[in-house]
Parts: C-alpha cells; sequence; structure tokens
C-alpha cells in the first residue's frame, strides 16, 4: 500500500511542478439523480478527506513513513466530484476536475466507472488511485499506465 502511495505522490510532484498539488476525489453522491442514502457513502467521502489532512500534515500512525513520502510536498488540495455512480457523469466530472487544474485523481468507487477514468487518464498523464474498483484488469500497467488500486 505505502509503495503504490508513494508512486502517486510521485507522480503529483512531477505532473504539479510546484510544492503544492490539487487533486479531483472523485466519488459518487448520486445514483441516477438520486442522492446516495446510508452511512457508507458519508465515511468514504470522510475518509478520502481525512486521508489528504494526513498527507498534508505527515501523519504517520497510518500509513508509516508519510513523512518522506510527502517531504517536496507542501500542500495537496482537493475539491470533490460525483461520479453519478455511472461512466458518463464520472467523466463530465472529470473534465470539470481537469479545468479546476487537477493533476491527479482518487477515483472510482465500481470498475465500470474507473476503467474509462483511467483511460482519459492515460490520454492527459494523469495519475488515478481506485479506492473500490476490483477488476483486475485495472491493475495492468499496459493497459492503464497511471492507474493504481
Amino acid at each position: 500500500m505505502s509503495a503504490k502511495l508513494g508512486t502517486l505522490l510521485a507522480s503529483l510532484l512531477v505532473a504539479s511542478a510546484t510544492k503544492t498539488a490539487r487533486i479531483g476525489l472523485i466519488l459518487p453522491y448520486t445514483n441516477n439523480g438520486e442522492l446516495l442514502s446510508g452511512d457508507l457513502w458519508k465515511q468514504t467521502h470522510c475518509a478520502a478527506i481525512i486521508a489528504v489532512s494526513h498527507v498534508n500534515s505527515k501523519f504517520e500512525g497510518v500509513v508509516p513513513g508519510m513523512a518522506n513520502l510527502t517531504s517536496e510536498l507542501t500542500t495537496l488540495n482537493h475539491n470533490t466530484y460525483d461520479t453519478g455512480y455511472a461512466a458518463s457523469p464520472a467523466i463530465v466530472s472529470y473534465r470539470q476536475m481537469r479545468a479546476d487544474g487537477g493533476v491527479a485523481m482518487v477515483a472510482a468507487a465500481r470498475s465500470a466507472v474507473s476503467m474509462p477514468l483511467a483511460q482519459l487518464g492515460e490520454i492527459d498523464q494523469m495519475p488515478q488511485c481506485s479506492y473500490w474498483s476490483s477488476s483486475r484488469s485495472l491493475s495492468d500497467t499496459k493497459l492503464y499506465p497511471y492507474c493504481t488500486r
């Protein structure tokens, strides 16, 4: 886990060309236009925001060596975007994230959503960390060279 995190953070630094980077947290808020219910999705969003906070504070309680992994990064900013739990709204969110200056993404919950985002990420050389997708093909670096899960 920490090796993949280190790779993603290193990609962030190269992509941002500064010590401050902006990432997109592309997460499901809605499904077919309806707000998702239940605590699981709220907890997922909170965990993503807490992870950004851990990177910024160089907190090592979860990922040993975080300070070393993030030594060149002074600030990690984030914007959150909705996947709509489907590829089409996730692509719209991806485009907005790029327009907002995002240099990497944490996306998405479903493999069917992560795959098209990973294809766009390859075109734009945009690192992607998928937090929940289970398709083994997303680990194929020949198919998805900028994606990790």
